[in-house]
């Protein structure tokens, strides 16, 4: 019936989003080492040519996806930002 469904797609989304914010955490984790690293050798915390690179990447999977590349360039934006937060960038 037409709510048990609904009740049952909303349970899948929660677990979506119980694992979209796990592999968040996880990706700030990788940002702060990495943020780390630069540190530890002078390397400056924005590369533009690798952000622009994985820009295209990601680019390339939302039209696989079948996604919308400015949805995906929108939440990578504020990831970005709060990557390089977590680097020491502002």
């Amino acid at each position: 019936d037409g709510p048990g469904q609904l009740a049952a797609l909303r349970r899948s989304f929660d677990k979506l989003d119980a694992r979209l914010v796990a592999l968040l955490a996880e990706r700030a984790a990788l940002s702060a080492r990495a943020g780390a690293l630069k540190q530890a050798h002078g390397l400056p915390v924005v590369d533009h040519g690798r952000e622009a690179a994985a820009a295209a990447a990601r680019a390339s999977l939302a039209r696989a996806y079948g996604l919308d590349s400015a949805l995906v360039d929108d939440v990578y934006a504020v990831v970005v930002r709060h990557s390089r937060r977590l680097q020491g960038a502002g």
